[in-house]
């Protein structure tokens, strides 16, 4: 088949999205012909020879790198800038949320059309929903071309969980923002041949919008070639918490653990040391480097050396939707891992055996210091996490033919 597909970053292992796209990528590329558009920044170009053997054409859109005032007044001085500001607004006009329309890149959608009118395409693969509203029906009709929209996270699931914690202004914001998104993705599941899930859990979720609704689960794909424990480590009190704090999800996260469980767990473990990795503003850094025993490395290219120094990982989340790419990373990596109940949702696991989870910031510190004390503790997760990534979750074991050919797990696929 001839498969493009559309992204919304460059999917070079950095992040969960990226790093799903990529391994999706190369379990399609073995049977199938790819092409990708991508938006990219521009310190990623040096990435693109690696995903080059995987696609027959690879097609990037440069990134937006301008901020506040400065994107503002280049809508007067670039060229384009204030045509795709009127679009984006023309967009919210006609009921697209804002979070889409206002991520909008004429750039994007130019070259779309153009790989459609001169290219006959088996499957388009949407990867999350923000690259829906680029698929133009219109070129689509005759040509017997399938759309498949990737629902890696579910957009209204996470947004309204931050209304659910918002109050004030915000609050009414984030309300807002939520019915609009819920409105657009329902219809955008009617509108698309296929949905895929990345968890039994969102599947369920969908299909309450619509029960007749055609849904596949694809689970966030792992390398366990890439990821694997190290060898004759001593364990010790080391901690890890992996996420760019651009994203709310992980910013919020971050200050409950530091502002209510870390202070608890210095009480019973006082040599406890939290080491910080992944994307965050000057102030952002400055505000945690200000709490004890606390390390911020801020973005990193290979996180391996983190985990391999890792006796922990933490997932503190209280908001957020999808599954978490890195808690299926670290179990590769041989780290046992504390979550709460939302940031495990929708992972196969057995609390105790594969994962401890704690949602009151007392639990959870107790969680930690038990993996602190206890050894055999320690060992047995270590040994089922990455049992687990290695039976459900490896890349290479993924089938997914019935969801390109569009056949449920009740059909034959003969």
């Amino acid at each position: 088949m001839k498969i493009l597909i559309l992204s919304p970053s460059f999917p070079f292992p950095h992040s969960g999205t990226q790093v799903r796209v990529f391994n999706i990528i190369r379990n399609l590329a073995r049977n199938h012909e790819i092409t990708l558009v991508s938006l990219i920044a521009e310190s990623e170009l040096v990435h693109v020879p690696v995903l080059e053997p995987f696609c027959k054409r690879i097609e990037l859109i440069s990134k937006p790198r301008l901020q506040g005032w400065q994107r503002l007044r280049s809508l007067f001085t670039e060229k384009g800038k204030l045509r795709n500001q009127v679009r984006r607004l023309a967009r919210v006009a006609r009921g697209i949320p804002v979070d889409l329309a206002g991520k909008y890149l004429e750039e994007y959608q130019e070259k779309v059309d153009s790989l459609l009118r001169d290219n006959a395409y088996d499957i388009i693969q949407l990867e999350t929903l923000f690259m829906e509203p680029y698929v133009n029906r219109g070129m689509l009709q005759g040509t017997g071309t399938k759309t498949i929209l990737v629902e890696i996270d579910i957009a209204s699931v996470r947004v309204y969980r931050e209304y659910a914690r918002a109050r004030g202004p915000r609050r009414l914001l984030k309300g807002l923002q939520y019915r609009m998104l819920r409105r657009y993705e329902e219809d955008a599941w009617q509108r698309v041949d296929r949905v895929v899930a990345v968890s039994e859990t969102d599947r369920k979720r969908i299909l309450d919008c619509d029960p007749s609704l055609p849904v596949w689960v694809v689970p966030n794909p792992v390398d366990t070639e890439f990821y694997r424990p190290p060898a004759g480590r001593d364990t010790g009190k080391d901690m890890l918490f992996l996420g760019g704090l651009d994203f709310e999800a992980n910013h919020d996260g971050l200050l409950f653990f530091l502002q209510e469980i870390f202070p608890l767990l210095l009480e019973m473990a006082p040599e406890a040391r939290l080491t910080v990795v992944g994307r965050c503003s000057t102030s952002q850094r400055e505000a945690i480097e200000g709490h004890a025993r606390v390390k911020i490395v801020g973005y990193a290219e290979d996180i391996r050396p983190f985990l391999n120094k890792a006796d922990v990982f933490i997932v503190p989340l209280r908001i957020g939707g999808g599954t978490r790419v890195k808690i299926l990373t670290s179990m590769a990596a041989g780290v046992p891992v504390v979550s709460t109940t939302l940031g495990c949702e929708g992972i196969e696991v057995t609390p105790e055996e594969e994962i401890l989870l704690a949602d009151r910031p007392e639990d959870f510190a107790r969680q930690v210091l038990r993996l602190f004390e206890d050894g055999r503790l320690h060992e047995t997760l270590r040994s089922s996490g990455r049992s687990l990534v290695e039976r459900a979750y490896a890349w290479e074991a993924l089938d997914l033919e019935p969801v390109l050919h569009g056949i449920s797990e009740q059909e034959d696929p003969a």
